[in-house]
Order: structure tokens, then sequence, then C-alpha cells
């Protein structure tokens, strides 16, 4: 991943909801630290996720995704601490709002452990870090 971000290749972020074991939201969030561990700079990987992925997917009519402009849709993360300053966005989670409705954590850990109950993501985590240790272990164990 940091090869090909280095090249500047179309490479963007997202949850893949629809797939089994994956719990939307915090599937996103892991996957930023996964590849800031990989080497890529956290606001650049944050940007992806944002602006970068809003503006491939694009809406009819050319509203912006991914952005706090007028006209965009007001999906927003509300977050206690900036997350670009490093460390567990979803610890610091404070809430959601998507389509113009309030979630607030309480709400979205309730959630997130009726998913948790349905899938295995221990076993999935468990299994995508050894892969990630077997592909680049001098990157990642640095970090531990």
């Amino acid at each position: 991943i940091a090869a090909l971000d280095a090249a500047d290749t179309p490479l963007f972020l997202g949850t893949d909801a629809p797939n089994p074991g994956v719990v939307p939201g915090l599937a996103l969030h892991q996957e930023i630290e996964l590849w800031v561990r990989a080497g890529i700079a956290r606001e650049r990987v944050w940007q992806r996720a944002t602006a970068g992925a809003g503006a491939m997917l694009g809406l009819p009519g050319g509203a912006p995704l991914g952005r706090l402009v007028p006209g965009a849709p007001a999906d927003l993360l509300v977050f206690s601490h900036d997350p670009l300053r490093g460390g567990d966005a979803t610890a610091r989670l404070v809430a959601v709002v998507a389509d113009g409705r309030l979630y607030e954590r309480a709400a979205l850990e309730a959630s997130l452990d009726a998913i948790a109950g349905h899938a295995p993501l221990r076993l999935l985590d468990a299994l995508a870090l050894r892969l990630l240790d077997a592909l680049a272990p001098e990157r990642l164990s640095s970090e531990r």
C-alpha cells in the first residue's frame, strides 16, 4: 500500500459494509490505522478516506462528498480530539451525524455490540495482523 501511495496510485478507503465480519464505521477506523502502520502519513490517509473517496464516488449533479462545503451532504464524525494527532480515533469518537440524524456514542456502541455478536471480528483482526506481520514485519513490530 505504501508503495502504491508513493506512486500516487488512486487508492480509497471504505467500510465494505456488506462483507461478512466487517462492521461499518469501525472497519474504516481499523483500515485507517493499518494504512498508517504501513507507512502512509496519517493526514494523507484521512484525506483519501474523506475528500478523496468522495471525489471518486461523486453524486448525481456534482454535489461534493467528503468535504465541508455548501451543498455537500452533512455527514460528519465528531471527535473529542483531532484524529490527525494519532492514536485510536475510534476511542475518541463522540457522535456521528448521518443523513441529518445525530447518533451519539452510546447508541453507536449498542449497534456495534449487536453486530459483533454475529461476526467473528477478533478472528478476522488476528488474521489480518498476522498477514501484515508476514508482509512487513520490520515496519509493524516497531509500532506495537
